[in-house]
């Protein structure tokens, strides 16, 4: 769609306007929904190549198709899926992932151009992810790249993520956030989470937020708004 900018001003009586031509508005496509894959073996984000999420051994955001080698990705990538939020039916290619394979792990990319913008329901996301990998670091990467700004649901996010040794969720945006349940739960390698940034003010729901976190020394929700 085309707008249109333009200001007006009434100096003494008399008005005048000025037009500043128009300006195109990009769609902003969401990140699918992920609310029933609630399951350690349950296909992540509804990929038909085999990877479950608890094999998954890294989640890496970015904010372009082009990877850290030079290649840009689409969809006629045979490693390539696109996972952008169903709309009337039909997918957009707006947000892709596409994945590594080592052994039996593997190593999966969600990329949207200037960066993945959660879906407003945003449960089970990162659900079990690693859960199931015997060896070497599980990793949640870029997380500054996700736009939280419009999620209203984060209940089990990071639910059972065992193998998250550490995870940057301080630039999250919650600010819309009415559901926090157990959004790390059983995440039980952690030894530190910063959410002195986190929102609160509309959630109504915290019940085992942090529940079987056992190696967490302190964890700072002073700013927490409980009202």
């Amino acid at each position: 769609a085309d707008l249109y900018l333009w200001s007006k001003a009434i100096v003494n009586g008399e008005e005048t306007s000025k037009s500043f031509g128009t300006f195109a508005v990009k769609e902003r496509t969401m990140l699918m929904a992920t609310k029933n894959e609630n399951w350690v073996t349950s296909p992540f984000l509804s990929n038909t190549f085999g990877i479950k999420r608890g094999y998954v051994r890294s989640v890496t955001l970015l904010d372009s198709f082009t990877d850290s080698n030079g290649f840009t990705h689409s969809l006629s990538d045979s490693n390539c899926w696109d996972i952008s939020a169903n709309k009337e039916g039909n997918k957009n290619g707006k947000v892709l992932a596409w994945y590594e394979q080592d052994g039996d792990y593997y190593d999966v990319t969600i990329a949207q151009e200037g960066g993945v913008v959660a879906n407003a329901d945003s449960s089970y996301l990162f659900n079990y992810i690693g859960h199931n990998v015997a060896s070497g670091d599980v990793s949640i990467n870029n997380l500054n790249l996700l736009d939280t700004s419009g999620t209203i649901n984060m209940s089990y996010m990071f639910n059972w993520c065992t193998k998250l040794t550490s995870l940057d969720v301080s630039n999250f945006d919650t600010s819309n956030v009415t559901s926090m349940l157990s959004m790390f739960n059983l995440c039980n390698a952690l030894t530190s989470i910063d959410v002195s940034n986190f929102d609160t003010s509309k959630v109504t729901n915290m019940r085992y937020m942090f529940e079987d976190c056992s190696k967490l020394t302190s964890i700072d929700v002073s700013n927490f708004d409980t009202s």
